[in-house]
């Protein structure tokens, strides 16, 4: 008698197969379901950092819009150009590193508040210096019997050196900024206490008044007059009774001190330059 394997069996067998494909077929829809969320959850983070490298790049271009409207010197300017450009040309480095890119807008920020204040208290001070140092400009020092001894061309050429004369830049690959060959900190230190101003005037005495200078001042009045003495008698009188000319009248004489009355010794001193005032125009003058 043939033996047969027993529906049980065979059923068994089916139920087996069914189970392991029906297993099989799961695992391939886990699969894919997991690769798809794994997909989703790269492109979202990569959405996100590009979102984020935006952000940065237009943080770094709003940093440089106010860097290139802010008023300084031309030499400041340059120097923020630099330093602008680096960015702009290793700008894929910084906004991957947001550390180092924090650093670096941190330090053109303050550099950019640095030369802009700078610039408001040395542009106003060239301009008083100037104005005092150009011929017939007024000098606020006479009233304290000094004066400024730099010259007009002297602020000329250091204003000049303010706008044209550009240090070297250099941007190390920390982030920190070279200028000149010192760090940018203390470039702007070099800027503070004594070295605040650079158009800061150089006082000194006035010089002892003369009659040369008296004459010039008053040739065409003088030669106008119909009382030439006369008209010298009440300039020498107006020279006394002005404190600041009166200091330059006594500089130089012995024994005058300026908080004591010497009107013996201000009165020669007046004598010998209302003569020498008389000589100049007996002889007709001084050309």
């Amino acid at each position: 008698m043939e033996l047969k394997p027993s529906t049980y069996y065979l059923d068994a067998i089916r139920a087996k197969q069914e189970q392991e494909k029906l297993a099989q077929e799961q695992e391939a829809v886990d699969v894919s379901e997991a690769s798809e969320k794994a997909a989703q959850a790269q492109r979202i983070a990569n959405e996100k950092a590009e979102q984020e490298r935006q952000n940065r790049r237009i943080e770094a271009q709003k940093s440089m819009i106010q860097a290139s409207s802010a008023s300084m010197w031309g030499s400041d300017d340059a120097i923020v150009r630099k330093i602008s450009e680096s960015i702009n040309n290793n700008l894929d480095q910084y906004v991957d590193n947001e550390e180092l890119f924090q650093k670096m807008l941190t330090t053109l920020d303050s550099f950019v508040d640095n030369s802009k204040s700078y610039y408001t208290g040395t542009s106003k001070s060239f301009l008083d210096a100037t104005r005092r140092s150009y011929p017939g400009g007024k000098n606020p020092f006479e009233t304290d019997g000094l004066r400024d001894s730099r010259s007009l061309e002297d602020y000329e050429t250091t204003a000049q050196g303010l706008d044209k004369s550009i240090p070297e830049v250099m941007v190390l690959g920390d982030g920190s900024i070279m200028i000149g060959g010192t760090s940018i900190d203390d470039y702007m230190s070099s800027r503070s206490g004594e070295n605040a101003d650079p158009f800061a005037p150089k006082l000194e005495p006035l010089p002892a008044i003369t009659a040369q200078e008296i004459y010039i001042k008053n040739r065409g009045a003088i030669n106008d007059s119909k009382n030439r003495e006369a008209f010298i008698e009440k300039l020498l009188d107006e020279i006394i009774s002005d404190p600041v000319t009166l200091g330059r009248l006594t500089t130089g004489i012995e024994g005058y001190e300026s908080n004591s009355s010497k009107p013996v010794l201000i009165q020669k001193k007046r004598d010998d330059l209302k003569k020498e005032l008389l000589g100049i125009i007996s002889a007709g003058g001084i050309k």
